[in-house]
Parts: C-alpha cells; sequence; structure tokens
C-alpha cells in the first residue's frame, strides 16, 4: 500500500515537469474506468492529454475500521477540438482497494443480554479495470469544464478469478487555467 502512495506521487511530480505553460484542469471525477476522486488533468501537446484521479478514505473506531483507495489515469487524443469544446478518445485504468475490519458480538437471548462471543471480521478487496471510451469536454465561464465519457470497460477481481466486461463510462468537472 506503501508502494502505491509513493508512486503516485512520483507520478505527479514527474507529470508537473513536464507540464509547464500547458493547459491544465483540476477537478473531480468518477468513472468505472480510471477510477474517482479528485483529478488533474494536462495537456501534452496540441492532440494529447493525460489525465489521473485519486482518493482514499478512512475510517477507525472501536467497532473497526474500514479503507478505501483508488488511484487510475486516462491518456486522452483529440479527434475534434474548438476554444470551448473537444471530442476525445481515450484508454484508461485504475486500481481499487477496500478493506473492512469489524466486530461482530454474539448475545445471549435471555435478559439481561450477556455477550457470548465476539468474532473479528476482515474483508479485503482488490479490483484492475481498463477500458477505452469516446468523450466530450465543455467550457463553460471562460474556465469551468465539464466531461461525460461513454465506452467499453475490463474489471478484473485481484482477489478471485471474477471479471466483468461491460459499458464503463465516467462524468467530471473541473477548473481549467494556464496556456
Amino acid at each position: 500500500m506503501k508502494t502505491l502512495i509513493f508512486a503516485s506521487i512520483f507520478a505527479i511530480l514527474v507529470s508537473n515537469l513536464f507540464a509547464q505553460n500547458l493547459t491544465h484542469t483540476v477537478g473531480m471525477s468518477a468513472s468505472s474506468i480510471s477510477g474517482a476522486g479528485f483529478s488533474y488533468k494536462y495537456k501534452i501537446n496540441e492532440d494529447w492529454a493525460v489525465k489521473s484521479t485519486s482518493f482514499i478514505i478512512g475510517n477507525k473506531n472501536d467497532g473497526g475500521s474500514d479503507l478505501y483507495f483508488n488511484l487510475g489515469g486516462e491518456l486522452q487524443y483529440d479527434l475534434y477540438q474548438t476554444k470551448k469544446s473537444r471530442l476525445y478518445l481515450l484508454a484508461g485504468g485504475s486500481y481499487w482497494y477496500s478493506k473492512d475490519e469489524y466486530q461482530n458480538d454474539i448475545y445471549g437471548d435471555k435478559e439481561p443480554f450477556e455477550l457470548i462471543e465476539t468474532n473479528k471480521m476482515k474483508r479485503i478487496d482488490e479490483d484492475f479495470n481498463l477500458g477505452v471510451a469516446l468523450g466530450i469536454e465543455a467550457i463553460t465561464f471562460d474556465n469551468i469544464s465539464f466531461n461525460v465519457d461513454f465506452g467499453y470497460h475490463f474489471i478484473n477481481s485481484l482477489k478471485d478469478s471474477n471479471y466483468e466486461i461491460g459499458f464503463g463510462g465516467g462524468v467530471g468537472i473541473g477548473y481549467t487555467f494556464g496556456k
């Protein structure tokens, strides 16, 4: 898990080295292909853009703990663009991790209800998603961007041999700056 966090930070830092004097977009995205959470996109050149998305959420209390993590990215190629909109193809992927730990207490059925048994439960799920999609992005109010993607995804559980192939997509909103 620490390796993924360090790799994420390293990838963002390296991408910023190449992102000088290019269009940047920061915001929020949710996609079955490239993940969900905070997003950062920059235009590499006139036709290509790269987008990364990530979140981490967790809590811990007396009854247990939860941890949810996602890291994803997209490579986008513009098919058509104007100053305020673009139509693009994307190829992307994401890694999803969730860990739930909780306590299952079993009580007797007669008053006073006494604790008979305590079971500690733990569940870890890991998925790897890949996909391709067609997307459209529109910029309003000079720098607020909205995007919608629709395509095809492959979701593979790393815990077992389960997988899903089907339609996928995503939405996002962001603030675009720097030209």
